[in-house]
């Protein structure tokens, strides 16, 4: 791979224009690719979580692609103030289509491809900065990453959003490099489906926007052709303006046929003063960007806050570095990717309380569009190492030291990787788990109705009433059901596993009128008590 731009001809770093992929590049970039695919293809049914949000889209999924009921929100936010964008059921709807969705497996498989295609976009988005080292290296950190792993195998919305942000941030990337206008219109499809996928990724917008303005000022220069070069420039942001709005059509429908319901819930959400902030702003800030710039390379700050500090240094010190040291086009963008992290950083940490909150609770998610841009500066700060290393100019003991970096790097990153591999089966239930719960429950109820009751109310039983509803049985009202199903999850209710369960049963009958057929845990820290009625 020809990384050092050498002594003749114009410098890479500072042109931004690399030659093309050799022999050489091309083997170590489908190496790294095939060692990403394996390690989201593998245990597709058992290593992603399956609980109440996971059987709640498969649902949302079967009527679509069995029923043809067209949905026109996506999945119900976190803070229940509205849902997310139905570009998230779209997306899915053609896996789920191979087996009319009866069961999970293709859609995770959709979600793995599209794991795999972030990292080829990252290698893209980092190679087109850095040369092919950048690329190979940032595509190596989101192809080993667990938290990318988990991402490609879990139905969850914000699982594609690597993908998205990094076909925007590649597009754009290529649009202003090789002044080519129509290449705004390809980020603008990766900005709607990233905003679409989770609401707060409506924050890639203003990084996007910041470049296509610096594009219009650029074409805007000289004589020859300047009218005629902004006005592209113009009409391309123009037409991803478009697309972005587009993915917004059927929630325009649905308010206008709901009586704008969904607009009324965010009004009375802000209204109510939003999550109440913990710390102060600065503290949010900081926990907020150590949680961005973390997440890719060491995963949730409140499971490794150590390596998470780490892991920010080395960000930083790149971005430092390559700021003051860098020339040209490679300054420019790491100065945009760079700029990109801190702004999103600031903002969530600033206005989304729980983003600077640790909890075992997952809140990272809210800026897994950002996973690229962290990569692609680890991939650019990498490169430049090698460069110093391989230069034949400078003393000895630098190019040592370059050269030492460079290996400690790539080996602290890889030998982390291997040690936090995710488990072949989710610690918090899979797929074949939640579906064996389910036979245990017509097991124990071969004719009749079945219901639910959950503790706490606000945790729905859809990880369980989408296999029953697979099998012919879907739930329906506990208070007439010949079988009353009762959750209880300890993380939320101190008593489960029997005083919960009894203050549940008053409102259908209490305990009396029930005959206890079989107590069990389809998941750690989740009790399912199985009644059947006298």
């Amino acid at each position: 791979m020809q990384d050092d731009p050498g002594s003749s001809g114009p410098d890479p770093r500072r042109t931004g224009s690399w030659p093309p992929p050799d022999r050489r590049e091309l083997l170590a970039l489908a190496g790294v690719l095939v060692v990403a695919t394996a390690l989201r293809f593998a245990f597709l049914p058992t290593r992603g979580e399956f609980d109440l949000d996971q059987g709640h889209d498969m649902l949302v999924l079967r009527d679509l692609v069995t029923a043809g009921i067209v949905p026109l929100l996506g999945p119900p936010t976190s803070v229940g103030a509205g849902h997310h964008g139905a570009a998230w059921y779209y997306l899915l709807a053609p896996a789920a289509l191979l087996n009319a969705a009866s069961d999970p497996v293709p859609v995770v498989a959709l979600l793995a491809a599209l794991g795999v295609a972030a990292v080829a976009l990252t290698w893209w988005l980092a190679r087109s900065i850095g040369g092919p080292v950048a690329g190979i290296m940032a595509a190596l950190v989101l192809a080993g990453s667990a938290t990318s792993i988990q991402a490609s195998t879990f139905i969850w919305n914000p699982s594609p959003m690597a993908a998205a942000s990094a076909l925007a941030f590649a597009a754009a990337r290529k649009a202003w490099r090789d002044r080519a206008p129509a290449w705004w219109l390809l980020a603008g499809v990766g900005a709607m489906l990233t905003v679409q996928l989770h609401w707060l990724g409506g924050l890639i917008v203003p990084p996007l926007a910041a470049l296509w303005l610096a594009d219009v000022i650029r074409a805007g220069r000289g004589a020859a052709g300047r009218s005629r070069g902004r006005r592209r420039v113009i009409l391309a942001g123009l037409g991803a303006t478009g697309i972005l709005a587009a993915g917004y059509l059927p929630l325009a429908v649905h308010e206008v046929t709901s009586g704008f319901s969904e607009s009324r819930l965010i009004l009375d959400y802000l209204a109510g003063g939003g999550e109440g902030a913990t710390l102060d702003p600065l503290s949010r800030i900081v926990v907020s960007l150590l949680r961005a710039v973390g997440w890719p390379l060491a995963g949730p700050l409140v499971d490794a806050p150590a390596a998470t500090f780490c892991a920010f240094i080395l960000v930083a010190g790149i971005v430092t570095w390559r700021l003051v040291r860098g020339r040209g086009d490679e300054r420019a963008m790491v100065a945009w990717l760079g700029g990109s992290v801190a702004f999103a950083s600031a903002a969530l940490g600033l206005f989304i309380a729980s983003a600077s909150v640790v909890t075992p609770l997952p809140t990272d998610h809210y800026h897994a569009w950002l996973d690229p841009l962290v990569a692609s500066l680890v991939g650019v700060g990498v490169a430049a190492l090698v460069l110093v290393a391989r230069s034949r100019e400078g003393s000895g003991v630098r190019r040592a030291a370059a050269a030492a970096a460079t290996a400690g790097i790539v080996v602290a990153i890889l030998a982390w990787d291997v040690a936090h591999v995710p488990p072949a089966v989710s610690p918090r239930g899979d797929w074949t788990a939640a579906r064996a719960a389910a036979d245990r429950i017509i097991a124990a109820t071969p004719t009749g109705r079945i219901g639910f009751i959950t503790l706490p109310a606000f945790k729905g039983a859809d990880a369980y009433g989408y296999p029953l509803t697979v099998s012919g049985r879907p739930p329906a009202d506990p208070a007439t059901a010949a079988t009353v199903v009762v959750l209880c999850e300890d993380l939320w209710i101190p008593d489960c596993g029997g005083p919960a369960e009894a203050r549940a049963l008053e409102a259908v009958g209490g305990l009396g009128a029930f005959d206890l057929a079989a107590s069990l845990q389809p998941a750690p820290g989740r009790t399912m008590t199985i009644l059947t009625r006298r």
